[in-house]
């Protein structure tokens, strides 16, 4: 009768499947920011999903794909492109710098979820990334809206009562409905505003909501904050202000609520 041979091959696998697990798994950890709210701007952010292939891509979630790119808008400091695209349903993310390195999803969350896209048909959607909010979307699951007002060229807009211009753009990256935009950047004094979609005037609210309504005044003080938030519920615009600055401007859009000691007009 013929003993069986063992030898330690059958071990010695299982640990190198073992430490290439434990190897990949550490990539995976290491590649995923600790501090993304440390992460610079990126050289390039890519919109990838399951809606490449029909925008020139040779795959679906490719983050290196030129085709789905977006275009950084120096004016404007936002990232954006328009693509036509086929009636349907996909999803997709802002990778940044061509890798899954850095991802943002749904609601501007870090490594967050898809972001889900139904088209109901055949016709251009555009699609945003601001890295001061981290907020990617696009103009069929949110409005492009802007508060153009006498303010505007103290945020580096071309000039005032431009609705075109996005760096007054309000943001709404927790999803909750409410569009804000806050900002530090207004010196004191009297001012007016309204709300402006699509980046024209064609659609447009001032006081108490009404379409084409009249300018909504407010007074900043010195070094106060400013927090627009608009209901497009109600097509209501509220200006407040706050005494107290957001250490972290990047939060402007959030939709968070209001700093302390604020001053709604």
């Amino acid at each position: 009768m013929k003993k069986k041979i063992y030898t330690h091959w059958g071990k010695i696998r299982l640990i190198i499947v073992i430490l290439v697990a434990l190897g990949v798994t550490a990539v995976s950890a290491s590649a995923q920011s600790d501090d993304p709210a440390s992460i610079p701007p990126p050289d390039s952010v890519t919109i990838a999903g399951t809606l490449q292939t029909e925008i020139g891509c040779s795959g679906i979630w490719n983050t290196s794909c030129a085709e789905s790119q977006l275009t950084y808008d120096e004016q404007n400091d936002i990232w954006l492109a328009t693509f036509d695209m086929p009636a349907g349903y996909f999803e997709y993310k802002a990778a940044l710098n061509g890798s899954w390195e850095d991802n943002y999803g749904l609601n501007a969350e870090y490594y967050g979820p898809n972001i889900p896209l139904e088209v109901p048909e055949d016709g251009p959607v555009t699609f945003w990334y601001d890295h001061k909010t981290r907020w990617v979307s696009d103009s069929i699951n949110s409005l492009i809206a802007t508060v153009p007002g006498s303010f505007q060229d103290e945020l580096g807009c071309a000039g005032d009562w431009a609705p075109e211009c996005l760096r007054s753009m309000l943001q709404d990256p927790n999803g909750d409905g409410i569009y804000t935009f806050i900002t530090a950047s207004i010196p004191a004094g009297e001012y007016e505003a309204k709300v402006a979609l699509n980046q024209t005037w064609d659609v447009n609210y001032g006081v108490d909501g009404e379409l084409d309504g009249g300018n909504i005044p407010f007074t900043v003080g010195d070094g106060q904050a400013v927090i627009f938030a608009f209901d497009p519920s109600t097509n209501l615009l509220t200006v407040e202000t706050s005494d107290e600055i957001p250490s972290d401007l990047a939060s402007q859009g959030s939709g968070g609520g209001l700093p302390p000691a604020a001053t709604a007009f």
